[in-house]
């Protein structure tokens, strides 16, 4: 007595081989069919936009362009595959506009590299960096390159002695770059964003900053945001 087959088996299989068909046929149409992948933009894109990342100024800030640039072409290059292949105006023209981002995208990046924005706030100092009282002076020390003609340099004043005295509201900074003709910038108060003149060009620069606050009252100073700028 034979014993009955059922069919799952074989229509599992036949399943299985009519989904990797269809994935295979994916593959190939967009390889080599109409409506291929067009290969040369996409590596275009892709190379320029790994080599323009390579060229990104450290602690930059202003990169939100460059990412929307690159991403646009990108996407493009990938849309082209489908429009239909009839319509060759509009792939050539996604196309070209995919290279046209990504020009605009390295461009921005070289722009970048030459006057952009640059954050130092890691790499800058203060000492000593303990509790200083009124007509005390401390030093902040800043990285100068790469060079760009302004130092935006916000500082935050907190009290020395938190629940025992509240002295940041009564507390200014008096704030001076080191070096020959550079004046004073007087009553800076905590947060308060002060521009610092780099026209000279150094590795780094000091500023002397002077502590006006009430009799008695101790106060920390912390660098809130360093940035250079043109």
């Amino acid at each position: 007595m034979s014993t009955p087959q059922g069919p799952s088996a074989t229509s599992t299989g036949d399943n299985s081989l009519s989904i990797g068909q269809n994935i295979g046929n994916v593959i190939v149409s967009l390889m080599a069919g109409p409506g291929a992948w067009n290969w040369p933009p996409f590596c275009v894109v892709v190379a320029v936009g790994t080599y323009a990342y390579t060229r990104t100024p450290e602690a930059s800030t202003q990169l939100a362009l460059v990412h929307a640039l690159f991403l646009t072409a990108l996407v493009l290059t990938v849309a082209r595959t489908l429009i239909a292949p009839a319509r060759k105006q509009a792939r050539a023209m996604v196309t070209a506009l995919a290279l046209v981002l990504t020009a605009l995208g390295f461009l921005r990046v070289e722009e970048l590299r030459e006057s952009g924005d640059v954050d130092v706030t890691d790499s800058t100092r203060i000492t000593p960096a303990e509790p200083l009282e009124t007509g005390e002076i401390f030093t902040v020390t800043a990285p100068g390159e790469p060079h760009r003609a302004w130092l935006r340099l916000t500082l935050k004043v907190s009290d020395g002695a938190p629940g025992v005295q509240t002295c940041t509201p009564d507390t200014t900074l008096d704030v001076r770059l080191l070096g020959p003709g550079n004046t004073t910038t007087p009553d800076v108060r905590s947060g308060e964003p002060v521009e610092l003149d780099l026209t000279r060009k150094a590795t780094t620069f000091q500023a002397e900053v002077t502590v006006r606050t009430p009799q008695g009252c101790e106060m920390n100073v912390s660098v809130a945001d360093a940035v250079l700028h043109d």
